[in-house]
């Protein structure tokens, strides 16, 4: 998803290092932002929830406040931060349209073909 963004190599690794950071121990401005939107990143038993379904809830949240595109953005700021805003963009969207499940399916089902190849 990042790659077809063009976002590449460091800058996605980074990026996504920072999307998963923020979203597994939220703080101060991140938190609160998160708070309003509705969204909460762990369940009842302290652990973090899925990222994906994370980002989906903040994709429906967006969409049920009716929050203009600025204003998207200055909570993807706050919650990821500047570096991480665009990443965390693109792999919200990704996940709200169902493409990161896809990608992450067609990973799950090419476990050992590598191999296989290879052998």
């Amino acid at each position: 998803a990042l790659h077809d963004a063009k976002i590449t190599g460091s800058m996605a690794g980074t990026g996504s290092r920072a999307v998963l950071s923020r979203l597994q121990a939220p703080t101060g401005k991140a938190w609160d932002a998160l708070k309003e939107l509705g969204v909460k990143t762990s369940d009842s038993k302290g652990n973090t929830r899925p990222i994906f379904t994370i980002l989906k809830e903040m994709q429906a949240s967006f969409e049920k406040n009716r929050l203009g595109t600025a204003q998207q953005a200055e909570y993807m700021k706050t919650i990821f931060g500047e570096e991480a805003s665009s990443a965390a963009a693109v792999l919200m969207t990704a996940a709200s349209t169902g493409k990161l499940d896809k990608l992450t399916a067609a990973f799950k089902a090419s476990d050992g073909k590598t191999a296989e190849l290879v052998n």
